[in-house]
């Protein structure tokens, strides 16, 4: 229990729980923060529910119900963000020898928005919009990773803070504590703007400042695969020394090299997809949300591949399995890439474009709401034409003097 005193006035809060309302099936019980000011006891309810069996009472706060518990962190963040809140209503009355009744308390409490702590809304915003299935449990886990990052920078951070300057060093503290690279660092400051603009649709006053720290977006090389490894793969597939594991997420892989599916659409494809015209039209899992559909012609060879003649296409292991089965198979197939599913669709994309320079059609099978994301494999050409002259004057050089022009 935390508590103050001065001037012959008392402050405390404690998290506490009403043990006669305790869900008898689930043992589930509503978290409170019990506030008592000059004896006058406030309830204060978080809209959070916890075992009690999992519960200290003595120490005031919540226990992990297991090892590794996915919910802990988020539920433990949110209860020390708040008992922040209410301590800093406290520190302000205190340094200014103001006396604070359970009323004037009410109304801190209340309009306390206008400096609400930004790391309590993010970890409150991920969890619901996690729970709402508006992000997939990878973008969960992103978001909670950048999370932890910003709270161990600074525990404490109102969003009347996050400006310009506050990012620069939020940046700079990335690079300089965890030596993270540009692309990380960019991924970061993303995942703050995007709370903060939800911040913003809120309602919430934050500080506009933060608009003009502009960081560039890493254009990092993409790694696709050559017509030898993607036959290389096939020669794999069809060898019959394939582990039943290894052997679906190959499948699944070739399956997304030649129809450009994510791994989150790869789960979902079903028949019920597939038109009479041999189509493939759905909403993208990533972009569910715009409710737009996308349609991807099913070729000969990518129709080979569906596992099952009815339902879903694939049965698939954990993304843990697949990502140690796709290690295996590089190194079966003497492929000297780090494969994932994020290769399989930007080998699609790079042959796509070298086979048809319609990069219209492209944007339209890739669900590209920018026109200038497609364009990337443009340059992944431009880039080919580069490496082939370069190749090509290394093999001249290595016949000097034979090939020597002289005169």
């Amino acid at each position: 229990m935390l508590q103050h005193c001065f001037n012959m006035q008392s402050y405390s809060v404690k998290l506490v729980v009403n043990k006669d309302r305790v869900n008898k099936k689930t043992g589930l019980c509503s978290l409170y923060l019990k506030v008592i000011i000059n004896r006058k006891p406030i309830p204060i309810p978080m809209g959070l529910k916890w075992p009690l069996s999992f519960i200290s009472m003595e120490k005031g706060c919540i226990l992990p119900r297991e090892k590794k518990d996915p919910d802990f962190r988020d539920y433990e963040m949110i209860i020390i963000s708040e008992l922040s809140k209410i301590n800093e209503i406290f520190k302000i009355y205190r340094l200014q020898d103001k006396l604070l009744t359970p009323e004037l308390f009410k109304k801190e409490l209340k309009s306390f928005s206008r400096r609400k702590n930004f790391i309590a809304f993010m970890s409150q915003r991920i969890t619901e919009r996690y729970n709402l299935k508006q992000i997939g449990v990878q973008t969960k886990k992103n978001h909670q990773s950048t999370l932890n990052k910003l709270s161990e920078f600074k525990e404490y951070i109102a969003f009347h803070e996050i400006d310009k300057r506050f990012l620069e060093k939020f940046a700079g503290w990335l690079k300089t504590e965890y030596e993270n690279e540009d692309a990380t660092v960019w991924t970061r400051i993303k995942d703050v703007n995007t709370y903060l603009e939800i911040a913003e649709g809120e309602g919430i006053g934050v500080n506009s400042d933060y608009k003009k720290y502009q960081i560039s977006s890493p254009k990092g090389r993409i790694i696709y695969l050559e017509d030898e490894e993607i036959d290389r793969l096939f020669v794999l597939f069809n060898s019959r020394r394939l582990v039943p594991t290894h052997h679906q997420v190959l499948r699944a892989f070739l399956f997304s090299c030649f129809t450009s599916l994510r791994i989150s659409d790869i789960r979902l494809a079903q028949w019920g997809w597939v038109t009479i015209n041999k189509e493939m039209q759905f909403v993208p899992y990533k972009t569910r949300s715009t409710k737009k559909e996308v349609i991807i012609p099913l070729s000969r060879v990518a129709e080979s591949l569906i596992e099952k003649k009815t339902g879903f296409f694939f049965s698939l292991p954990t993304d843990q399995e697949m990502n140690r089965s796709l290690k295996d198979l590089a190194v079966l197939a003497d492929i000297k890439k780090d494969l994932t599913f994020h290769v399989a669709r930007h080998t699609f994309g790079s042959h796509y474009y070298r086979e048809t320079k319609d990069i219209i059609s492209l944007q339209k099978i890739m669900g590209h709401y920018k026109l200038d994301t497609t364009m990337i494999y443009v340059h992944i050409n431009e880039q080919d034409k580069r490496d082939g002259i370069k190749k090509l004057d290394e093999a001249f050089m290595r016949h000097m003097p034979v090939r020597r022009l002289v005169g």
